[in-house]
């Protein structure tokens, strides 16, 4: 996704760059504000307080990426 991003942006469109960037954004900005050593420790089947959100916001870019440049099904 940020090499899409660093170079065929203009391929992509400003909406779905500016949505994939954000994502971007929001999954550093969360990894930033948590406590790192809270994942020193093997937690199955957590959402961690919004991280599948997350997961499914950057599959969804990588996709639309996908379709965009005529690499996706």
């Amino acid at each position: 996704m940020s090499d899409a991003l660093s170079n065929h942006a203009d391929k992509l469109g400003k909406e779905l760059a500016d949505q994939c960037r954000q994502t971007l954004v929001d999954r550093l900005w969360y990894m930033r504000s948590r406590d790192q050593s809270a994942y020193e420790t093997f937690m199955p089947r957590c959402n961690h307080y919004g991280w599948r959100d997350l997961d499914r916001r950057i599959y969804e870019c990588a996709a639309q990426i996908a379709r965009e440049l005529g690499q996706g099904n």
